[in-house]
């Protein structure tokens, strides 16, 4: 028994994490649409509480270190620090679960707000550290806007090149409905960029070696 928790010990210390990668990349935009609204932006009367949601795929066990996601420029932003509702939910569906997978008590996490030119803002929250296994996931990062009498409305990108998956989602509160996850009225992708660490097994020790234990 002793021999074999020492295999064990021996095959988990073999996992490493190779350098940062993209994990996912939508990141091509389409200014040229206006987009989804996905901003977190209450105002005096309500305003609006639009969140949304994009689907991925992790083709192997991963760490997620970085989430860019990319805007129009309305000019209720200017570059600098923010923040925004964050969270990653496993995919089941076309949609996220309505009444489970709740923006409303997502964490809030710190974003920075880049102009890129051509019209585009980028949203990108860093320092994350969310271990995820190999499979498919609904990601969730929706800024808080400036607050305005009425909310002020910010639109994510769609991106240029196709449906990958299922259509980007949204959900409202506050809303003349029960809050409901569906796909964005263009069903559509939004621009989204994931990147992190891949997890690698590393032969940590030969075969004989591990035969070895046993003897």
């Amino acid at each position: 028994m002793k021999k074999l928790l020492l295999v064990i010990a021996a095959l988990t210390l073999s996992i490493s994490t190779a350098g940062a990668t993209v994990l996912w990349d939508q990141s091509a935009t389409r200014p040229d649409l206006a987009g989804f609204w996905n901003s977190d932006s209450p105002g005096m009367w309500g305003g609006g509480q639009i969140y949304g949601a994009s689907d991925f795929t992790l083709a192997s066990d991963a760490t997620i270190t970085s989430i860019t996601t990319y805007y129009t420029n309305t000019g209720a932003w200017v570059p600098g620090d923010y923040t925004a509702i964050f969270d990653i939910y496993p995919k089941t569906g076309s949609t996220p679960i309505t009444g489970t997978d709740d923006p409303l008590v997502a964490a809030t996490v710190n974003v920075t707000i880049a102009d890129i030119g051509g019209q585009v803002f980028s949203v990108t929250c860093t320092g994350l550290n969310e271990m995820l296994t190999a499979g498919d996931y609904w990601v969730l990062l929706s800024p808080a806007a400036p607050q305005g009498v009425f909310g002020t409305p910010e639109f994510q990108i769609f991106f240029d090149g196709g449906v990958l998956g299922d259509p980007s989602c949204q959900i409202e509160f506050g809303g003349m409905f029960p809050p409901a996850w569906a796909p964005n009225f263009d069903a559509l992708d939004g621009s989204i960029l994931i990147e992190g660490d891949l997890v690698v097994a590393t032969e940590s020790a030969s075969f004989g070696g591990v035969k070895s234990l046993y003897r």
